[in-house]
C-alpha cells in the first residue's frame, strides 16, 4: 500500500507513539522505516572553517561551541573532533 501525501506529512511531524496509533493498518517497522526515509537529511561536509573553529574552541567551550556551528549537532561535533584527532589535528581534550 502506497503512502499518501497526508500520511507522509504526519510522519514528519508526529512522535512515533502517535504515529502507531494513527496508522493501525501499518506495522511499526513500516512506520519507522518510512519515517527515517522522509526525514533523513543529507550529510553536509565539514568546511575548513568549521574544522578550524573546532581546533581553536572545542576544548575551551565544550557544548557552547554549538553557537559557532549552528547547523551542527553536539553528536556531529564530537564525531568530527574524534575524526580530526585521528588524523593529527591538534584538538586538546
Amino acid at each position: 500500500m502506497n503512502w499518501t501525501k497526508d500520511e507522509i506529512q504526519l510522519l514528519r511531524t508526529l512522535p512515533l507513539e502517535e504515529l502507531y496509533a494513527q496508522f493501525p493498518h501499518r506495522s511499526r517497522s513500516a512506520i519507522q522505516i518510512k519515517r527515517s526515509r522522509v526525514t533523513a537529511q543529507k550529510l553536509k561536509r565539514w568546511t575548513r572553517e568549521e574544522r578550524l573553529i573546532l581546533e581553536r574552541h572545542y576544548s575551551s567551550e565544550g557544548r557552547e561551541i554549538l553557537a559557532r556551528l549552528p547547523n551542527r549537532s553536539w553528536e556531529a561535533v564530537k564525531s568530527q573532533v574524534l575524526y580530526l584527532r585521528k588524523r593529527g589535528w591538534n584538538i586538546p581534550r
